[in-house]
């Protein structure tokens, strides 16, 4: 079918005289959280604080606690409690996890005793009932290992490369074109199909966001010289959504989200605050939903927040990748409403091509379990819809303050939130202030939301 181009005026127009159908976009729904605060080691001294940095899709929080002494431990808190603990070993000391898979296999950073006496960070893995080791060949090298998935590939960083290690496979390392190693190589996670995220800088000091699939070999530099200086990505979700970070040309600094399907949405910053105008993605989980912080450039205390409905900024369209159900590609958003996708719906309601079937009515937007099911004939509806959201043109997600999710009194008693991680049942780790003394955080839905 022939794609016409009509004006806004036009479409207007043609939605005034369609029965009106609820038509808006898929906006914000706050939920109620509850939250434990996470334990340290022998817990006599409340004072002794925590930082819970990663957790897996069961809710095992892993980061580290203090004991009584003040020294810090790397340990798995199960059901907010204390449930493993990472001592130290000779010449490996100063653990410090970052990554937990399903398997509650951990990665992190130790400090290693180099033949000199000195001591260099290096890459670790730790399993219980198997201890640590190391995922690269002798001899020590200097870096970090922050991501780790279910199949065991571990995503690190050593000597200024990126690398994967595989259990099968062995190590392979990778670079952005024209990037090479030595100026900075950084993988932050991996998801259990092998996609990893991270940054590479250049000879130009600009880090630019990428995508790297460990099947095909292939990485794909996400950055946009027009909008950024400089992009980070940091969290990917199981489609290959990454969340991250951008600095604009004029040094503010965006939350950034690299969807999948080709989009690169920009949350709001200054929304929370006029001077918190430099904010971070941390993570995203496989709903669309996203946490991070945004920082004050004035010295107030940062902002951690929610945001519900970031991949749902500008509905999406099926018609370019498929025109009908036995193509592969039928049902799958691929871009953002233009103009001409109004065209073929428009067009083809107008020519009684009623076999177009439409992805509106069973889920408005990601995270509805019926979103992009093909649902039905074309209708009146369906076309108000499409109008309705080209003519209101793109949305910006909405940001939440992680503060405002909890209970009155739990908002009291927790300040300075910062999200690490989100998992797929929505439960949140990380790290804050619980009535004075700095303690990691697990947040879960309460019953009904």
């Amino acid at each position: 079918m022939t794609r016409n181009t009509m004006n806004k005026t036009t479409y207007v127009q043609i939605a005034s005289v369609l029965p009106i159908a609820a038509a808006t976009l898929a906006l914000a729904q706050p939920l109620t959280y509850t939250i434990q605060e996470l334990p340290a080691l022998e817990s006599n001294r409340p004072d002794r604080g925590t930082n819970a940095i990663g957790m897996n899709e069961a809710g095992h929080v892993v980061g580290v606690a203090e004991d009584d002494l003040g020294l810090l431990h790397t340990v798995v808190w199960i059901d907010a409690q204390i449930a493993i603990v990472v001592e130290d070993e000779p010449g490996l000391a100063f653990v410090n996890g970052k990554g937990i898979n399903n398997n509650d296999v951990i990665v992190g950073q130790g400090m290693e005793q180099l033949p000199s006496g000195a001591w260099q960070g290096c890459p670790m893995a730790y399993e219980d009932g198997v201890g640590i080791y190391r995922p690269y060949e002798p001899p020590p090298v200097s870096g970090w290992a922050w991501a780790i998935n279910d199949s065991g590939q571990i995503g690190y960083t050593v000597r200024g490369e990126m690398v994967i290690y595989d259990p099968i496979d062995g190590i392979r390392s990778f670079e952005l074109p024209g990037y090479p190693v030595g100026f900075g190589q950084e993988v932050w996670e991996i998801n259990n199909a092998g996609q990893a995220c991270g940054a590479a800088r250049g000879a130009d000091y600009f880090w630019h966001s990428y995508r790297y699939d460990y099947a095909t070999d292939t990485l794909v530099d996400l950055h946009d010289e027009v909008m950024f200086r400089h992009t980070v990505g940091y969290g990917i979700n199981e489609a290959g959504d990454i969340a991250g970070w951008g600095v604009q040309h004029d040094n503010w600094q965006p939350p950034v989200v690299w969807a999948a399907d080709g989009r690169q949405i920009l949350l709001a910053i200054g929304d929370l605050g006029y001077s918190h105008a430099y904010g971070n993605a941390e993570h995203i989980n496989g709903h669309g939903t996203v946490v991070g912080m945004d920082i004050s450039g004035a010295g107030e205390q940062p902002i951690g927040w929610i945001a519900y409905d970031a991949l749902s900024v500008g509905p999406a369209d099926v018609t370019t990748q498929g025109a009908a159900d036995g193509d592969p590609f039928f049902g799958v958003p691929d871009r953002l409403i233009t103009a001409s996708d109004i065209n073929f719906y428009v067009n083809a309601w107008g020519a009684g091509d009623l076999a177009i079937a439409d992805v509106t009515t069973q889920g408005a937007g990601p995270g509805d379990t019926g979103y992009g099911i093909p649902d039905g004939l074309t209708t009146a509806a369906d076309i108000n819809y499409y109008v309705n959201a080209w003519v209101a043109g793109p949305t910006t997600p909405t940001k939440l303050v992680l503060r405002d999710q909890l209970s009155p009194a739990d908002n009291i008693a927790w300040t300075r939130m910062h999200p690490f991680e989100i998992n797929d049942a929505g439960q949140i780790c990380g790290t804050g202030v619980w009535n004075g003394t700095m303690r990691g955080f697990l947040m879960t839905p309460a019953p009904g939301n």
